[in-house]
């Protein structure tokens, strides 16, 4: 189940996945790869802190398993709740990596010359 109102997935720029800086906290635990649209599963079975997951992703997952991938649970009740912290900060984490490679001009309100 989806709780709330998603936004559309962020839009990443095709060389974010080669990215090899990338905190492990933006990538998804199943793909490996930088999330567009993190989503907390969260389960009145899980003991440690509710794990992030590329939406569309664990959706899959899901369709297929009952049990928590990388924590091993199973599960039974699932509520997928967007993770607007992590979307934001991937949002950053783009926009800084813009800049880093094309200068000020290249993200909004920069002062490129």
């Amino acid at each position: 189940m989806l709780l709330g109102r998603w936004p559309p997935p962020l839009q990443l720029p095709a060389e974010a996945q080669a990215w090899s800086d990338v905190p492990h906290g933006f990538l998804c635990p199943i793909t490996h790869s930088i999330m567009a649209q993190p989503a907390l599963l969260v389960s009145p079975q899980l003991a440690e802190a509710a794990p992030t997951y590329e939406l569309s992703a664990i959706r899959t997952w899901l369709r297929g398993n009952r049990w928590v991938p990388g924590a091993g649970s199973n599960v039974s009740l699932v509520v997928l709740v967007l993770f607007a912290g992590t979307r934001k900060a991937t949002g950053w984490l783009v926009r800084v990596d813009d800049y880093r490679c094309n200068g000020p001009s290249a993200v909004p309100g920069g002062t490129g010359v």
